[in-house]
């Protein structure tokens, strides 16, 4: 009497373990299954940007907190153990340059809004502030010209590898 021994399949997969909220992130599958396998994924709170059955996929969490992505395998008759992992998802923070002002040459005009703790700052250019790391620098330009000049300033405020902008 012939007799086929299949293999169980795995249901390993990679992905990150931390993302910010609203983020793609890659969800790929390298387990041992064929593309014939049924692949049953669960990605909780997760929406799916693209991807079908072994993937990879792009996930997408709206919203901070942890997510979940579980993975069972079928293939020839044989199950995986179900395989689950965890991600961190992150919080964007809100960005502020602050209001348009204006100012006279070579007077001192505050930009931003006050520091919020665990955040960090750039500005870009750097130009004429006196801190382009602080959540509130100073800028200082002399207009040496008979006419107004317009500038614009950009912010970045990051925390956990998230980031915004704004001008």
């Amino acid at each position: 009497v012939p007799v086929v021994i299949n293999p169980v399949p795995s249901a390993a997969f990679s992905m990150p373990a931390s993302a910010c909220a609203n983020q793609s992130i890659a969800v790929a599958y390298s387990g041992s299954a064929t593309s014939q396998a049924v692949y049953t994924w669960d990605f909780g709170t997760g929406s799916i940007a693209m991807g079908t059955g072994g993937g990879p996929y792009s996930v997408v969490w709206p919203d901070p907190g942890t997510g979940s992505v579980t993975l069972k395998v079928s293939e020839n008759g044989c199950e995986s153990p179900t395989e689950a992992k965890n991600i961190t998802v992150y919080a964007v923070p809100s960005s502020s340059a602050g209001s348009d002002a204006e100012a006279c040459s070579g007077a001192p005009l505050a930009l931003g809004i006050s520091p919020d703790s665990g955040k960090t700052y750039s500005w870009s250019p750097a130009a004429g502030l006196d801190d382009p790391l602080s959540s509130k620098p100073t800028l200082s330009i002399v207009n040496t010209s008979n006419a107004s000049e317009s500038y614009t300033y950009m912010v970045t405020r990051s925390q956990n590898g998230c980031s915004s902008t704004d001008e």
